[in-house]
Parts: structure tokens; C-alpha cells; sequence
């Protein structure tokens, strides 16, 4: 029985056709103008999901049949944000080096983002260790000093396919004997943005004071603050700035 396929998709897609557990076809959709006809005989629900040039599933429809056929309204969905991989593992920084570098899965780093799960082997923040994206193949790990300790740090890499307004990563450099410094961020929507701290590393005096935190101040303003920094010696702190669409 011909089914009638329809819907309110406002983006290119191709609509799949399942009916009961088989997988009848598919039709190619341009925005909202689709609408086409399969010819089902099988018993079953028939279900229609639109999937977009990202494999984003974008709307779907189901309805049971009849004698004389039924139309399926495809339904648009809320984009979101979808993951495209996550990967997960620790960088280690021997006793004797002040940074490391692994090789990752390529990644767009305009939709890309670190997150700094912990680490161990330190006891301050010369040896704490901070991420960073070398490129779209690297991550590096960076220490201020040695101190003849290893440092291992967690790590989940975390690729979306879409959803993504903007990227961003900062570092701050709070100078020698203050507590506190800011650093200019393209301007992002605040109800829409999350940050992933990316860690901070301190010169050799007393690092247990360079222990600190990452916020935004406003829309265009990333702030780093920490204990206090010793009167000859500097700290940095970094993160990503992740606004979603």
C-alpha cells in the first residue's frame, strides 16, 4: 500500500523508511518541500527518520497501517549538540622533562575540547601539569619545573559532530605577587557556554599558592585566580571556552 511521506524538516536530509524491523529505503529531502511515496506491503509500524549530511537524526514519524494507507508526518527534533568521538586516556611527563607530547585521533579543533580529568605524582602546581592542543593530531602536557617527579595526568578529548557555536582556549598569565588576571575572549552567549580546565603550572617558590581556578566574568571575559603568587615568580592557568549553538 502506497504510504505518503511528508514533514516540517527545514534542512537537506534523506529520510529512512523502516516498517516493523525491516529497512525499507530511503528518499533524498530538500528542507520542507519533501514529500514522497512508498509503496509497503509488510505487516508493522512504519517509522520515517531524517538524518542530515552529519548522520544528525533531525525528525521522525511512525504510524500504523491501514487498508487504505497513511500519511507519516516527519517531526523536526532539537538539534543539540552531538559527540563525534571521545578519547579517553593520561599523558606522562618524566622525571627529568617539563612537558610531553602524545599523538591523538585527528580532530577539528573547532569543535574540540579537552577535559582535564586529574592526575597524580605531584604535590603542587609546578608539577601539576596543563593540556593543550598542539594541533589536530597532538596533545601536550606542560610543567613549569621538575622537581625529579612524574606527572600523570587524565585526559577526555571530546570531538562534537555539530551543535557547536565556538571554540576557544585561553591561557592567563597571573604576574609575580598577584592573586588574580583576566584575559579578552571573543565575545560568547553565557547561557549557552561551558569551560573545561585545562590546569596550570607555576615557577619554582613555594607552588602550593598557585592552586586555582577559572571563570568567566562577562560575555568577553575570562578571569584566573589563585592563592597568591610568591613575589619573584609567576603562574598560568588555561581553559576552553565551549559555547554551544
Amino acid at each position: 500500500m502506497p504510504y505518503k511521506i511528508s514533514g516540517n524538516i527545514s534542512e537537506n536530509c534523506n529520510i529512512k523508511i523502516f516498517q516493523g524491523d525491516d529497512y525499507i529505503g530511503y528518499r533524498e529531502a530538500t528542507g520542507s518541500s519533501h514529500n514522497t511515496v512508498f509503496d509497503l506491503t509488510a505487516s508493522g509500524a512504519v517509522t520515517a527518520v531524517a538524518e542530515n549530511s552529519d548522520g544528525r537524526i533531525v525528525g521522525y514519524g511512525n504510524v500504523l497501517p491501514t487498508p487504505t494507507g497513511e500519511s507519516v508526518n516527519v517531526t523536526a527534533v532539537a538539534a543539540g549538540a552531538v559527540i563525534n568521538s571521545i578519547q579517553r586516556g593520561t599523558i606522562s611527563i618524566p622525571s627529568g622533562s617539563t612537558s610531553a607530547t602524545i599523538e591523538i585521533s585527528e580532530v577539528d579543533l573547532s569543535k574540540t575540547v579537552v577535559s582535564r580529568v586529574g592526575d597524580n605524582g605531584s604535590w603542587n602546581v609546578h608539577t601539576c601539569g596543563q593540556l593543550s592542543l598542539e594541533d589536530s593530531t597532538h596533545l601536550k602536557c606542560d610543567r613549569e619545573v621538575d622537581l625529579g617527579i612524574t606527572t600523570v595526568v587524565a585526559y577526555e578529548i571530546i570531538e562534537f559532530a555539530s551543535g557547536i557555536g565556538s571554540v576557544q582556549y585561553k591561557e592567563i598569565e597571573i604576574a609575580a605577587a598577584d592573586t588574580t588576571e583576566t584575559a579578552a575572549i571573543s565575545e560568547v552567549d553565557l547561557s549557552k557556554t561551558l569551560l573545561f580546565y585545562a590546569g596550570g603550572r607555576g615557577e619554582f617558590n613555594r607552588g602550593e599558592r598557585w592552586q586555582g581556578r577559572v571563570g568567566l566574568d562577562d560575555s568577553t571575559t575570562l578571569r584566573a585566580t589563585c592563592i597568591g603568587t610568591w613575589s619573584t615568580a609567576k603562574a598560568w592557568h588555561a581553559a576552553w571556552v565551549l559555547e554551544l549553538a
